[in-house]
């Protein structure tokens, strides 16, 4: 997020436009970068959630369930 604080900060130094609509326009278009990427993220998680351990299979292997 500071990322996105820093770059909405200097483009509201450099806005000229009325009421800042520039500032928060390139603000919305921002948080809904950053909220894509986290969709992204937990879309990854919920694929790999399933996926089988290896190091889960080989201790079975080694110490079976009674």
């Amino acid at each position: 997020m500071s990322a996105v604080y820093a770059s909405t900060l200097t483009v509201f130094v450099n806005d000229d436009s009325d009421n800042f609509a520039d500032t928060r326009a390139f603000l919305d278009r921002r948080i809904d970068n950053v909220m894509q990427i986290e969709k992204v993220k937990y879309q990854a998680k919920q694929r790999t959630e399933f996926t089988p351990s290896l190091s889960r299979f080989i201790g079975r292997l080694r110490y079976p369930a009674k």
